[in-house]
């Protein structure tokens, strides 16, 4: 009884207390100065080494801004934890230099308005781009005299090409025999591996280049912890996964983990399944979740998986497969030509196989469900199908076009429905999509690519699309030197399939060797 007596007495004590402090509540509010931020663009771009110039309208509610303050910054989302202060003025003009920004990268401009006396802020957000005159365009790897250098088509309105790209840049040549160029960013969290990967088949292998200004960084031997062995290298193709990144050297799988940020090629993956020596195709497959290889070696077919071990594998047979082909074991002297996914069959695929014994031509189906082989059918592709396959120089497909192929010869290029063919058909498959003779071209190269390409609407006047090309490495005969070019064709299947040009440009190297888009 004494202790609840001694509490209720402690609380009424506080209470008394409560009662005499003063209360010094504001019930005077003043009305705020509402800023309003006009004038603006949604979109910035800015050339590195030129001025960012931005000229906002500010406008308040009580037409004063004597008590405001302003900084301007910009940010990253992905690279960088704190943001650049720009300056502190009304008007925006800073020297866009590499100390504040990084070509490239997808940067947010913002505007803060502070009210001094009241401490409210006021933002406005942009999109900024920063680039070089290197960051969008198609890079164009060729090759003058025998030896190899890069020229570059400006992403701007008189497609501007820049030529000697590398040895203006380096004072120094490129390599010889130039093989393929990728323009690779695999992690958006790790900027340095943003490049540029030049191959060609010599004594380096080609080289390791900035995307900023195709500046040198190391050779591709630097940059491949694998020993090849042989006195050239001939790096082949650059392929991204989704965690893990692949290139083919000599034949060999070489990967890296870019979700851990490595930079070097790790030595090149090991065959699980006898025999253990293998040579694959430049090409990757990409039904199910493991990029797919072809050995010509030993005419086979192999995964990297599981993807964070450094193996690779042949696939077991399915328990329904019909035994109609040996996935393991297709026989020697086999030459991949092309292949892609068939969308008949879940996860089935189409491949394009040449016996270098006879120079027949075969179309082989099947299914990976399940990481399991399960073959559909093998057929011969005779001169009645395509009477012009025999004569093609170069082959392509694309991943998210399936069915269909393209090849080129010479003189024209032909489209081909590998869905359609079966053992029962005799009549032609082969469609000419263009007469390239008639233009007075020679195909030397081709590509069957997706490209992204603006499409701007009312609503959003930055607005994209996916647009399918074909894309043609010329030469252009109506010149008598320096007859290389490029030619571009969208892939329309409205009424069938027929390509619609694009763009074209010849006359500044030699012989283009192979395409590329930059679109950072």
């Amino acid at each position: 009884m004494m202790k609840i007596a001694k509490i209720l007495g402690v609380v009424c004590m506080f209470s008394a207390l409560a009662g005499c402090v003063d209360d010094k509540t504001i019930d005077e509010f003043k009305e705020l100065n509402k800023v309003t931020i006009e004038g603006l663009q949604n979109r910035y771009s800015v050339l590195l080494y030129t001025h960012l110039q931005c000229t906002p309208d500010i406008r308040t509610s009580r037409n004063d801004d004597r008590n405001l303050s302003y900084v301007w910054y910009a940010y990253t989302t992905t690279t960088r934890n704190e943001a650049d202060t720009l300056g502190r003025e009304k008007n925006l003009d800073v020297l866009a230099e590499p100390s504040l920004f990084t070509p490239g990268e997808a940067y947010t401009l913002a505007l803060k308005v502070t009210d001094n006396t009241t401490g409210v802020f006021y933002r406005e957000e942009m999109e900024l781009e920063v680039r070089t005159q290197f960051t969008k365009g198609t890079v164009l790897l060729c090759e003058e005299g025998g030896l190899a250098e890069i020229n570059f088509i400006s992403d701007d309105e008189e497609n501007t090409v820049i030529e000697d790209v590398y040895e203006s840049a380096n004072k120094m040549l490129l390599g010889r025999n130039p093989i393929r160029i990728f323009s690779v960013n695999p992690n958006a969290y790790a900027t340095f591996l943003k490049q540029e990967l030049i191959f060609c088949r010599d004594e380096n292998g080609g080289v390791v280049a900035s995307p900023l200004s195709f500046e040198k960084i190391e050779t591709m031997k630097e940059a491949c912890d694998h020993h090849f062995g042989a006195k050239e290298m001939s790096p082949e193709l650059y392929y991204k996964g989704a965690m893990i990144d692949y290139i083919i050297v000599n034949g060999i799988v070489c990967k890296r983990a870019t979700n851990m940020k490595a930079i070097n090629w790790e030595p090149g993956l090991v065959l699980m399944n006898e025999p253990r020596e293998y040579h694959v195709a430049p090409q990757v497959l990409a039904v199910g979740s493991n990029p797919v290889f072809f050995d010509e070696l030993y005419g086979r077919l192999i995964a990297h998986n599981p993807w964070n071990q450094g193996s690779l594998k042949t696939f077991g047979k399915a328990d329904n497969d019909p035994g109609i082909f040996d996935g393991s074991d297709l026989g020697a002297d086999l030459e991949l030509k092309c292949w892609g996914a068939l969308s008949e069959v879940n996860l089935g695929a189409w491949m394009l196989l040449k016996n270098k014994a006879d120079s027949k031509y075969w179309m082989y189906k099947f299914s990976l469900e399940g990481n399991s082989f399960r073959s559909i059918s093998k057929t011969e592709v005779t001169a009645s199908v395509a009477p012009h396959l025999r004569e093609a120089i170069g082959f392509a497909a694309n991943p998210e076009y399936n069915d269909v192929f393209m090849y080129a010869t010479e003189n024209a290029v032909y489209s081909f429905a590998a869905n359609q063919l079966n053992a029962s058909t005799n009549s032609a498959l082969e469609v000419l999509q263009k007469d390239m003779q008639a233009e007075n071209m020679a195909v030397t190269g081709i590509q069957f690519v997706d490209i992204t390409v603006a499409a701007p609407t009312e609503s959003n006047p930055l607005a994209t699309r996916v647009s399918q090309q074909v894309r043609l490495a010329v030469r252009d005969l109506s010149r008598a030197e320096r007859q290389g070019g490029v030619v571009f064709y969208e892939v329309n299947s409205t009424g069938g399939i027929h390509l619609d040009g694009v763009f074209r440009k010849t006359g500044f190297c030699d012989r283009v060797i192979d395409i590329n888009e930059k679109y950072e």
